[in-house]
């Protein structure tokens, strides 16, 4: 028995979301129902993260166990053909049976994206949210330094949440714009549900200068939901990368923003060395 890891890349404008549901199109299902074809047993696989609905994907990482002896390195061509199009395994790859894609990471990077143009294009609807507000960049980027830390982030978690704690550690925002598209990329231990998309809205109202930025700020203080509400469209958002070392290390644009000519993601930055999971 081994255990394989992919990186998964996926456009969720027509899934309901990450995890298997009866009845309902999941990413999860039809990865499952092709890789347990293909490996010839049941499939059940295990993720870094549960997307939303619409939410979008360049660097889920998702990990099964298999006794097949078709090499890992083999899987991503073995699979693609009867994957839907709006699917990618990208790499696959061993790591050790104990690894954990979720309990094992470190950190998640998730990037919000905006179409900033002065219309709004008919191509990239389906992957971008559109802000037809000038936006002040300045302004943004200042509230961005406000929510970096450890910080309470009740007032940017989607009501009807149940979880152990509201605290997390956001190790950095940057804003990254090409030509029309504006990328909001956030990195933090774990998100809260619709942690990314309520801190997008903040931002984006900071920017449009219908809030001020200091007042992000006040909201980890009083828990004010006000600030984020409505989420931004799940659209905008993109699973950009898991990382297992080094949070906190420099970004890089949504593949989006660099004419997709750069993977985010990659084998080496997923290595798992036995004895690693703790550190």
């Amino acid at each position: 028995m081994r255990q394989i890891a992919l990186i998964v890349a996926y456009d969720g404008t027509d899934f309901h979301g990450w995890q298997r549901q009866p009845s309902l199109r999941t990413v999860q299902g039809e990865l499952e129902k092709v890789l347990s074809h293909v490996l010839n047993h049941p499939v059940s696989l295990r993720a870094a993260g549960r997307t939303d609905a619409g939410v979008h994907a360049e660097g889920q990482v998702a990990a099964t166990m298999t006794d097949s002896p078709l090499p890992a390195d083999q899987l991503p061509r073995a699979v693609g053909p009867l994957l839907p199009q709006d699917i990618l395994v990208k790499e696959a790859f061993e790591v050790p049976l104990s690894f954990h894609p979720r309990r094992d990471a470190r950190s998640r990077v998730y990037c919000y994206l905006v179409d900033i143009s002065p219309q709004q294009s008919v191509v990239s609807h389906r992957f971008a949210a559109y802000c037809p507000n000038p936006l002040n960049l300045d302004r943004m980027e200042h509230a961005t330094h406000l929510l970096t830390g450890y910080h309470d982030f009740r007032g940017f978690m989607g009501q009807g949440s149940r979880v152990g704690t509201t605290f997390r550690k956001v190790y950095q925002i940057q804003l990254f714009q090409k030509g029309r598209f504006l990328g909001i990329t956030l990195e933090a231990d774990s998100f809260l549900h619709q942690m990314a998309r309520r801190i997008a809205t903040a931002l984006l109202r900071v920017g449009s200068q219908s809030l001020e930025p200091e007042t992000l700020y006040q909201a980890l203080k009083t828990g004010d939901t006000r600030v984020g509400e409505p989420p931004a469209p799940a659209k905008g958002l993109w699973l950009q990368e898991v990382r297992y070392h080094n949070p906190g290390a420099p970004l890089l644009p949504l593949p989006f923003l660099q004419g997709m000519d750069e993977p985010v993601s990659s084998v080496n930055s997923l290595t798992i060395k036995e004895g690693d999971q703790n550190e």
